[in-house]
């Protein structure tokens, strides 16, 4: 056993002695290693990190920087200001931020409604990888409203590595929305957090918002918030969709 243990031994001496026989041999000779041309292309490891890893600083890759929305649509307020349009899609005088339960769209793949006490109403779309989630909304004129999405995960996670999400309005074109930078922060299946997410374009009619998703999230609801500057203009933004009796 003894003399397995000192051959080994033997054999790495002699193989760090050859390297340094074999290095100490080409700076005597003054000899270099050849340069490899890319040496001087990145001045610093993040640059090199950069160009061969999309999630490194830059989220998705893109060049698009963080957008802070609150410049254009103000701050999102409390929940209980909110006009809940997942029954009625109505709206009221202000024209404020609108909310839609996400227990009442709908879901092909595995997502389905649970309970769950930590969210509105007490309950959530949950099951949510690998499945498309619609809502439906109406809109009185063509206009653009900020789409917010309160969601819990158990760590955080860029937006675009969990989902995309199209749009269509009356004339059945669809866009994608741009996702940019936008993260999605939690540290568990209850911890509910709003997000804004980005623009869409309504279109006078019914409109049709699509998530498809790929990476796991419990959904509480969605919310759109109408730009102040349109809100002035004294047409809504997101449609009054009176049923008799209700207003």
């Amino acid at each position: 056993m003894k003399t397995k243990i000192w051959k080994k031994i033997l054999v790495s001496v002699l193989a760090l002695l050859s390297a340094f026989i074999f290095a100490f041999s080409l700076v005597a000779c003054g000899e270099k290693p050849p340069k490899d041309p890319d040496d001087d292309k990145y001045s610093s490891l993040e640059d090199f990190f950069k160009e061969f890893f999309d999630d490194w600083e830059g989220g998705d890759g893109s060049e698009e920087p963080d957008v802070d929305w609150t410049e254009k649509y103000g701050e999102i307020g409390e929940k209980d200001t909110f006009i809940d349009a997942t029954l009625t899609q109505s709206y009221n005088h202000t024209y404020g931020t609108h909310l839609i339960e996400a227990e009442s769209a709908t879901c092909t793949g595995q997502c389905r409604p649970e309970e769950n006490p930590a969210a509105s109403g007490g309950k959530n779309l949950g099951y949510t990888s690998d499945s498309t989630i619609s809502f439906t909304v109406y809109a009185d004129a063509d206009c653009t409203a900020l789409l917010g999405m309160c969601m819990a995960v158990e760590s955080g996670h860029l937006a675009s590595d969990m989902f995309y999400i199209t749009y269509s309005g009356p004339d059945g074109e669809s866009k994608t929305m741009s996702l940019g930078r936008v993260t999605v922060t939690g540290t568990s299946w209850t911890d509910f957090k709003p997000h804004d997410i980005g623009e869409v374009e309504l279109q006078t009619g019914e409109n049709t918002i699509t998530i498809t998703s790929f990476g796991g999230f419990n959904l509480d609801y969605i919310t759109l918030r109408p730009q102040p500057d349109e809100a002035r203009t004294g047409r809504p933004c997101i449609s009054a969709r009176i049923f008799p009796g209700i207003l």
